[in-house]
């Protein structure tokens, strides 16, 4: 079996912890402009294109999820006081349209991140049937034959029922957490169903002579339940800030809603943005160049939020996106 690459959080790290843009220049006794943002890539790349003429402040705070976050009511007030909001859209944050709808009346320029870029179809819904989704569940070891009937993922209580390519007769045994293989099935037979009762339960059969000695393995296949059903984007995905070229789109929009409301600052934003722009060029490179390299040929993360990636790497290079869930 190929390696696995597990790369997932430094990626994200290099793509959302942009450097600060190029503050020199910026007289410190200028006006600031205040803005909120929803999610913290569109705060840091505001803050690295307006550098000493922002006052970046973002409304979910550090370890809360935007997906579920309900802002306070003072947190709404100062974004109805604030010159700029900034927000990612596309359903990721639920709030926003709260947001929207209470400074409606306010003169507070929006900006809509993902709306600046070309959306990919969301490959992902929780409040889909377990047969609709795209991602899959990892095999844990390679074998002699393959399971078949397995699903992306189950719900507590569905009917997991696996079977063998062929005919022969097979035992089937279980585990959890690498503890001993235990025998699952009663009588060796083609197919073995189980209740979804045990997140992350190994499945795997294998095939004896008269003897008792092993004649072939299969797959080893974890078994995934997943009962996330209030997380729900919608028909695309949101995520778009984890491809550093759509970022670019993005950042050029922050770059000219911030010398509209400056246009005195017009070069110095631009100057900024630049840099910014080579940032991500440089970020794109590597991952082109980790997936040309890498020796693996499985993607492992906890979250189905990494479709752009799967769009624009793994699809030219043969890639699988395996969303694995880790609970």
């Amino acid at each position: 079996m190929k390696k696995t690459c597990l790369r997932s959080l430094g990626l994200v790290a290099l793509v959302m912890v942009t450097a600060c843009g190029n503050n020199q220049g910026a007289d410190e006794d200028n006006d600031q402009l205040l803005i909120k943002t929803s999610i913290f890539p569109y705060e840091d790349w505001t803050k690295a294109i307006g550098g000493d003429f922002v006052n970046v402040e973002n409304i979910v705070p550090t370890g809360a999820d935007a997906h579920t976050y309900e802002p306070t009511p003072q947190e709404m007030i100062e974004v109805a006081e604030a010159d700029l909001f900034i927000y990612n859209g596309a359903e990721l944050e639920p709030f926003a349209d709260s947001i929207l709808s209470a400074i409606e009346n306010q003169s507070v320029h929006v900006l809509e991140g993902s709306a600046q870029t070309h959306l990919i179809e969301s490959d992902h819904d929780h409040e889909h049937d377990h047969d609709e989704h795209t991602h899959v569940s990892p095999i844990v070891e390679e074998g002699d034959t393959e399971i078949k009937g397995l699903q992306d993922h189950y719900h507590s209580g569905d009917s997991v029922t696996l079977s063998v390519e062929d005919d022969s007769e097979w035992v089937w045994y279980t585990r959890t957490d690498n503890e001993d293989w235990e025998q699952a099935s009663e009588e060796p037979s083609t197919s073995f169903t189980l209740p979804a009762d045990q997140d992350n339960l190994q499945v795997k059969a294998i095939q004896y002579d008269e003897e008792d000695t092993v004649i072939s393995t299969s797959d080893t296949v974890l078994i995934l339940i997943d009962d996330h059903d209030d997380h729900h984007h919608g028909d695309q995905d949101p995520h778009v800030w984890l491809d550093p070229i759509r970022s670019i789109e993005i950042a050029q929009s922050i770059r000219d809603t911030l010398t509209e409301l400056l246009p005195e600052q017009e070069d110095y934003f631009n100057e900024n943005f630049q840099t910014l722009e080579a940032q991500f060029h440089e970020l794109d490179e590597a991952f082109v160049d980790l997936v040309e390299t890498s020796q693996g040929d499985r993607f492992i993360v906890s979250h189905a939020g990494y479709g752009y990636w799967q769009a624009t790497l793994w699809f030219e290079t043969n890639w699988h996106c395996r969303y694995f869930t880790n609970k």
